[in-house]
C-alpha cells in the first residue's frame, strides 16, 4: 500500500438541504501517513419540490418513501454523471451520504435515501453507502461519521468543529484517542428562521446581528436535556421539529431569534474549545456566518481557522470518499472510540454497476 494513490469521490447530502456536494480528490498513503488534495469540487442544487419531499420524508409510508429513495437517487446519479462528463479525471468509487429521514440508534436503526444501486448504474462506478447501521448493530451512536477524517487526514489540528445542519466536534487527546459527538442543531434553526423571511440563509449572519437577544428563548434552549449528555451522542432530525421550531417560533421577531440562536449555539460550542492557544478548523456553511464566527472567536482562546472555501464546503463529501476508500481496502472507518460501540468496524454496503 506504500506509496500508493487513489482517486475517489465523495457525495454529502447534509440536514440543511442546501444543495448536495460532490468532491473528486486523490488519495495518498507514504511512510503511515494519508495526504490528500481535492481534484474538484461541485455544488449539485436541490430543485425545490425535492427539497420539500425531503422535508416531509419523515412522515411518509414506506412505499412513498421508496419511491422517493429511488426518485432522489436517479436526480443525484444523473447529476453526478453529467458533472463527470466535464472533468478528466474519474473517481474508482465513491461514498455516499445520502439524506437521513431517521436516525435512532437507541432503537437500532438509521435510514438515509438517495438508492445508491441506481447512483451506481447510472454512473457506472461502484458506491458505498450506508456508513451508520453497522456501528449502530455494535451499539454505537452510528454518527458522527467524519471523526475518523479529522484523525487521519487533518491531524494538526486539535479540534475540528463542523457547522452544517448540526455542529458537531472531534478532538484529538493527548493518548492519540478521538473524541467527538454533536452539540446541537446549527444551520437547520438558522435556516429555517432564514425561511420565515423567504430567504435560504441569513448571508454573514447580518440579521442576527441587527437583532436582539431574547432572554426567555435562550432559557428555553438550553433546558435541552441533550445538552447535558456525556460521550457519544448524536441527534436526529425529528427532535429539531419537535423541541426546537416552537419555541424559534415564539420569539418576537426572526432577527432576534437568530441572534439568539447564534448566542446559544456560541455558548455551547465555546464549553469545548478549552485548550488555550490549540487550532480549532471550523469548516460547514455556518463558517461563512461572520456574526456567528465573531460570537465563537469572542468565548475562547483557541485559535479559531478558517480555511479557503473549497476545504469549507467540500470536507464532508471529502471525508465520505475517505471512509468509502477504506471500506475498499479492509480499514476500519467508524470507530468505538467515539461512537459508543462495542468495537472499531469495516462499515459501508456496496453497490457496484451491472454488468451488461
Amino acid at each position: 500500500m506504500e506509496n500508493s494513490t487513489w482517486v475517489v469521490g465523495g457525495i454529502m447530502s447534509g440536514s440543511s438541504l442546501d444543495g448536495v456536494d460532490y468532491t473528486v480528490s486523490k488519495f495518498n498513503y507514504s511512510k503511515d501517513k494519508w495526504t490528500f488534495n481535492i481534484q474538484s469540487t461541485n455544488t449539485v442544487p436541490l430543485p425545490k419540490h425535492l427539497v420539500e419531499e425531503l422535508k416531509k420524508s419523515d412522515s411518509y409510508s414506506i412505499k412513498k418513501l421508496k419511491f422517493l429513495d429511488d426518485l432522489y437517487g436517479r436526480y443525484l446519479g444523473e447529476a453526478v454523471n453529467k458533472i463527470n462528463k466535464t472533468q478528466k479525471l474519474i473517481p474508482s468509487i465513491i461514498g455516499l451520504h445520502g439524506h437521513t429521514v431517521f436516525h435512532e440508534p437507541k432503537r437500532g436503526f438509521s435510514t438515509q435515501i438517495a438508492n445508491a444501486s441506481i447512483i451506481a448504474n447510472i454512473i457506472n462506478i461502484e458506491v458505498i453507502s450506508d456508513f451508520r447501521n453497522p456501528n449502530i448493530g455494535l451499539g454505537g451512536q452510528g454518527a458522527p461519521l467524519v471523526p475518523i477524517g479529522d484523525k487521519m487526514l487533518f491531524e494538526s489540528y486539535k479540534y475540528c468543529l463542523n457547522l452544517g445542519g448540526i455542529a458537531n466536534i472531534s478532538s484529538k487527546e493527548s493518548d492519540g484517542r478521538i473524541l467527538a459527538f454533536d452539540i446541537s442543531y446549527c444551520n437547520q434553526a438558522l435556516n429555517y428562521l432564514a425561511n420565515q423571511l423567504n430567504l435560504e440563509y441569513d448571508n454573514e449572519g447580518k440579521i442576527a446581528e441587527s437583532g436582539k437577544l431574547d432572554y426567555e428563548l435562550l432559557k428555553s434552549l438550553n433546558s435541552d436535556p441533550f445538552l447535558n449528555l456525556v460521550g457519544a451522542k448524536s441527534l436526529n432530525n425529528q427532535d429539531f421539529k419537535l423541541k426546537y421550531k416552537q419555541n424559534l417560533d415564539d420569539c418576537s421577531s426572526v432577527a432576534n431569534a437568530l441572534f439568539t440562536y447564534c448566542e446559544f449555539i456560541s455558548n455551547h460550542i465555546s464549553k469545548f474549545l478549552v485548550i488555550e492557544g490549540s487550532t480549532c478548523l471550523v469548516t460547514g456553511g455556518g463558517a461563512f456566518n461572520s456574526f456567528l464566527m465573531g460570537l465563537l472567536k469572542s468565548k475562547t482562546k483557541v485559535k479559531i481557522f478558517v480555511p479557503s472555501s473549497t476545504i469549507i464546503e467540500s470536507k464532508e463529501s471529502l471525508i465520505f470518499a475517505f471512509l468509502a476508500l477504506l471500506k475498499k481496502l479492509n480499514i476500519p472507518n467508524v470507530l468505538a472510540e467515539y461512537t459508543g460501540a462495542q468495537s472499531d468496524c469495516i462499515s459501508g454496503t456496496s453497490y457496484k454497476p451491472i454488468e451488461m
